[in-house]
């Protein structure tokens, strides 16, 4: 799927847009039947949430050889009943000596101000569950309020 997504590209950021943009229109069926699948399921099967989204994306990073984690967080969101927080999981990618937020669910190269970073991990040897244990410490907590907006 990688060399699928990326072809011959050898520049890393322009590999890691292209390979969060492929991510993001290969997974077409937006459920939450799982905490967080493994990235083999998420490849065969190419559906799931934000999770399965960061899962699979930092999958194809480390095929290409890009240093990859995913991100835990919250999302800001307005709806016609006001705003709130959100559970979200995006990654984070190596390029230029630094860490860079790509979003996968959205795949419009990065993120915004509105993703709060609350952990990240590589997921090795974590169950699914502990991942989200850093959101469950601060949900139902914050409050924003917006001062300026452009």
């Amino acid at each position: 799927m990688a060399e699928e997504a990326v072809g011959e590209e050898h520049d890393v950021w322009q590999a890691v847009l292209k390979l969060e943009r492929y991510v993001q229109k290969k997974i077409t069926k937006k459920n939450f039947s799982q905490a967080i699948a493994t990235a083999a399921d998420v490849a065969l099967n190419l559906e799931g949430d934000c999770t399965e989204h960061a899962v699979l994306l930092a999958a194809l990073c480390r095929a290409r050889k890009i240093p990859a984690r995913v991100v835990v967080g919250l999302v800001h969101f307005r709806d016609r009943q006001g705003s709130a927080f959100a559970f979200h999981m995006w990654n984070e990618v190596w390029v230029e000596d630094r860490w860079v937020p790509m979003d996968a669910t959205l795949g419009r190269g990065g993120i915004g101000a509105g993703h709060l970073k609350l952990a990240d991990s590589s997921l090795k040897g974590a169950s699914p569950f502990s991942v989200f244990v850093p959101v469950l410490n601060v949900i139902g907590q914050l409050e924003l309020e917006i001062v300026k907006a452009e």
